[in-house]
């Protein structure tokens, strides 16, 4: 209890532990905002007939690719003439007639907002979800003297395209495909809350501690300078540091992360006690600051650079900072 105390006293008299207190409370969660009030707005589609099946079918693709579904058609263009929304698609009711007799022209109507910053990528995503659900009409034409019927192809099409045995549509961007509610806000408090525990845990908790108990080493050997500096003081410290992250993700809402970000503190922590045994500190420092940088570089908050090269992905995986992302599910 007294060597508690001692630590207690000693973490209260460091001005930087508090001011890394303040900064992973409060700076996530302003990352988090500004995410949500940076990202492009997602398109909509607009199903006039949930009972035609091609339709609900070219629904499903547009909502796997980031579309959300409006209310109305006149909701959907309110929201993409005030600028609520990229773009529109308005699915008509006859859209298994016009398929039928080879309409592909015009089947789907495609709104585009004067203010779209990414309005190819949802036209893209658009042509995309109705050719495939065209496509079986086209083979029907061919096979329907072999005694083959538009449902089984439409059948075999949909079984193949599931299970990954038949061409399918893949049109990727990270910003153009998020909802701004979601996922950019999250990437954006990821990158802060994961970049300030990793210092924090570095500059404010075993750096200084492992420092203390080398100097106490020489005076009472190693092995009770760990035990009595180093281990209350990592306890301590930790548990600040970690109170700090949950209350950003109480302020963010974003409670799933509670769990990962404490995993990722308690793994950077043994890192870097792993690291305060190696002699020297200077080169430490130095490392330190560079892996951090380096990993800032390499997390998915404004451009993922592992869609162009794919081995980054998997770097990450050794870089600390990154960790809650990886805990997250996120990489």
């Amino acid at each position: 209890m007294k060597l508690l105390l001692f630590s207690l006293k000693k973490t209260l008299r460091t001005p930087l532990y508090w001011i890394f207190l303040a900064a992973i409370l409060l700076l996530p969660p302003l990352f988090y905002h500004v995410g949500r009030h940076t990202a492009p707005p997602p398109s909509a589609y607009y199903l006039e007939d949930e009972r035609d099946p091609d339709s609900a079918l070219v629904a499903s693709y547009l909502k796997k690719a980031g579309f959300v579904a409006a209310s109305s058609e006149e909701a959907l263009r309110r929201d993409v003439s005030l600028g609520l929304l990229e773009g529109g698609v308005l699915i008509p009711a006859d859209l298994t007639d016009r398929l039928t007799r080879g309409e592909f022209k015009g089947s789907l109507r495609f709104i585009v907002s004067a203010t779209a910053l990414l309005p190819d990528l949802w036209q893209n995503h658009t042509a995309a979800a109705l050719l495939a659900v065209y496509a079986p009409y086209i083979s029907a034409k061919y096979l329907e003297e072999g005694g083959i019927t538009l449902d089984e192809m439409k059948e075999a099409y949909q079984r193949m395209m599931e299970t990954g045995q038949l061409f399918h549509f893949e049109i990727t961007t990270r910003d153009g495909r998020a909802i701004p509610d979601t996922a950019r806000s999250r990437r954006f408090f990821l990158g802060a809350l994961s970049l300030l525990l990793f210092l924090g845990s570095y500059f404010c908790v075993t750096a200084p501690l492992t420092e203390s108990a080398g100097e106490q080493s020489l005076r009472i050997g190693r092995r009770r300078a760990f035990l009595a500096i180093c281990l209350p003081g990592v306890l301590l410290r930790g548990l600040g540091l970690c109170a700090a992250a949950l209350g950003a993700c109480f302020i963010t809402g974003e409670r799933g992360f509670i769990l990962p970000a404490v995993g990722a503190l308690a793994a950077m922590l043994f890192f870097h006690l792993l690291l305060g045994f190696l002699p020297g500190k200077a080169w430490k420092d130095l490392l330190i600051i560079f892996i951090a940088l380096f990993s800032l570089a390499l997390s998915p908050m404004y451009l993922d650079l592992s869609l162009l090269l794919p081995f980054i992905g998997k770097l990450r995986l050794i870089l600390p900072p990154c960790w809650p992302w990886l805990l997250a599910g996120m990489l």
